[in-house]
């Protein structure tokens, strides 16, 4: 899918030949697809259209507001750029918004955006890339960029004019990961313990069938289980 400098898009297959051109209207920007049939574009106006591509081609606007800017389609989300300069964050469909919410009324001006596990990252036209929620005012400092991408996890990838290419986590993501090592850690901590008390478990019913009293009563007592203690000791008794 391309668009040209007038106002159609053209459809292409994987070995480039063209197979549709479509008269859409001018556009700043494909923001990227809703599912198989609809592709979700800002016009010239600010307004989010939704083009339908197969079958009988149709588009409309999605809504009536108007947007500054919008980030591409990234795991079905945008951010966008409100004409107040307030930022959004939403999740579109061809007919309207599943969610659309006001994130931050801050000074912000996004040039590009990407998305990570910890919301959205943005760099602006003088090439510093910020957090776009005001509160995480974490940042990568004052270094220039031309160019931000991102795995859509935890790692920033980004290029500068010099051909500087620097892989980052970002800030919020370290704090995340090492509370989820340390989650894998405890249930890994969890599952030893049931498998090492289900071992001994086994191991007293065993010894109580084979008649080994001190040693069932040894391992019932470490398993806490008071009710197989006192069975043992009735057991014990009455075979004396």
């Amino acid at each position: 899918m391309a668009a040209d400098r007038g106002d159609h898009l053209h459809v292409f297959r994987p070995n480039g030949r063209g197979i549709r051109r479509l008269r859409v209207g001018p556009m700043r920007a494909l923001v990227g697809w809703l599912d198989r049939e609809h592709l979700l574009m800002l016009d010239l106006d600010g307004a989010l259209r939704c083009v339908r591509l197969h079958g009988e081609h149709a588009q409309r606007r999605i809504e009536d507001r108007r947007w500054m800017w919008c980030s591409s389609l990234e795991r079905g989300r945008l951010l966008l750029l409100d004409v107040e300069g307030a930022l959004h964050e939403g999740v579109p469909n061809p007919f309207g918004w599943d969610e659309l919410e006001r994130i931050s009324d801050g000074d912000i001006e996004p040039y590009r955006a990407v998305r990570c596990m910890d919301g959205w990252w943005t760099m602006n036209l003088e090439g510093r890339v910020r957090h776009a929620l005001e509160e995480n005012h974490l940042g990568f400092g004052d270094d220039i960029v031309d160019y931000i991408s991102s795995d859509g996890a935890g790692s920033i990838l980004t290029a500068t004019k010099e051909g500087l290419l620097r892989w980052s986590i970002a800030p919020g993501i370290s704090g995340i990961r090492a509370a989820g090592r340390r989650t894998q850690e405890e249930e890994e901590r969890r599952r030893l313990d049931w498998l090492q008390r289900s071992t001994m478990f086994e191991s007293a019913q065993q010894a109580e069938d084979e008649g080994l009293w001190s040693r069932a009563l040894e391992l019932y007592r470490a398993l806490g289980r008071d009710e197989d203690v006192r069975r043992i000791l009735g057991l014990q008794e009455g075979s004396d």
